[in-house]
């Protein structure tokens, strides 16, 4: 990530942008994390465990997400201009957040783990800690104070005081993300799984977070609680206030537009689940029977059988089993 020395970088221009990379010591701890997801991988491979494809696929594009927000010219201009230092938050609670939820790593770290280490790792899950950071509502109440605090107190000049306070930002970013978006993915939620449609409520509800937020600084005046820009070096590019209003615009625009891409996989798996229930009602009224469906696509509620209408051939109705 970049450091307070950033604020001496000349104008941003598109050949920068493409050519301008670097190596921070963020960017060495997403790789370590890599390395230890695929050493997992390797060692459920050696066992005779295939891991799903498609969660390989998360890690790697959270990998490419989280190194773009620190190695590219977003984490080189992070502390520089506002807007670029946006387009990072985007990128670490958004992005990569998201495909870091749906490489399921708790799992991974179970499933690989043995002895006392595995152990430790499901007493860690299963204990009233680990159920408390798995809820969706703590998920949900954790995004929603975070991003306006993050971006319209104090908290920001705080964490753009030096390079370790800034990355402490961006690592509570990931977590934050990360447990935003555990439930939405729905891969590793298993104590509190949510249905597609109650999904789908759960991130609506989330949309006027960043829109408020967005809207906020579009509208500031003033740069007091966004001063560590304000004073800095910089005497190319948007002026202050202009570039704070830039930002706000990212988040409120781009941040609705990932939201709302998100709900399309979300309305697909509610449309389907919708479907297979409606199915399965079919098919148990004409054979007698009427499930409660466990995949319910707003409830999962315990699949048992109840007597409806006789079967059409006149037989009296199958009794409770």
């Amino acid at each position: 990530m970049g450091d307070m020395g950033n604020m001496g970088l000349g104008p941003l221009t598109w050949s920068s942008a493409l050519s301008t990379w670097q190596m921070t010591w963020s960017a060495l701890a997403v790789l370590l994390a890599a390395n230890a997801y695929g050493v997992g991988v390797a060692t459920l491979r050696r066992r005779g465990v295939s891991w799903p494809r498609r969660r390989i696929a998360a890690a790697s594009a959270c990998v490419v997400s989280f190194l773009l927000a620190f190695c590219s010219v977003v984490g080189i201009y992070d502390m520089t201009l506002f807007s670029m230092h946006m387009v990072q938050h985007l990128l670490l609670v958004m992005v990569g957040a998201f495909f870091l939820a749906a490489s399921a790593p708790v799992d991974l770290f179970i499933a690989a783990t043995s002895g006392r280490l595995h152990h430790m790792a499901e007493r860690a899950v299963s204990s009233r800690l680990g159920h408390l950071l798995g809820h969706p509502a703590f998920g949900f109440v954790l995004y929603a104070a975070a991003i306006p605090a993050f971006h319209l107190t104090n908290l920001f000049n705080l964490a753009m005081q030096s390079g370790f306070a800034h990355s402490v930002e961006a690592a509570a970013f990931i977590v934050i993300g990360y447990l935003f978006w555990r439930p939405v993915v729905g891969v590793e939620a298993r104590q509190h799984p949510l249905a597609p449609g109650v999904r789908m409520v759960y991130l609506l509800l989330a949309v006027p977070v960043d829109t408020i937020t967005g809207l906020a600084l579009v509208m500031q005046q003033h740069t007091d609680q966004l001063s560590s820009f304000a004073t800095g070096s910089r005497n190319w590019g948007p002026t202050v206030l202009g570039d704070i209003h830039q930002g706000g615009a990212i988040m409120w625009i781009i941040g609705d537009l990932i939201m709302m891409t998100a709900l399309i996989p979300l309305g697909i798996a509610f449309v389907r689940a919708d479907a297979e229930e409606a199915k399965v009602i079919d098919d148990a009224i004409a054979s007698g029977t009427l499930p409660k469906q466990a995949t319910s696509s707003w409830k999962p509620v315990p699949r048992e059988h109840f007597p409806t209408a006789a079967p059409p051939s006149g037989e009296p109705p199958l009794p409770p089993t």
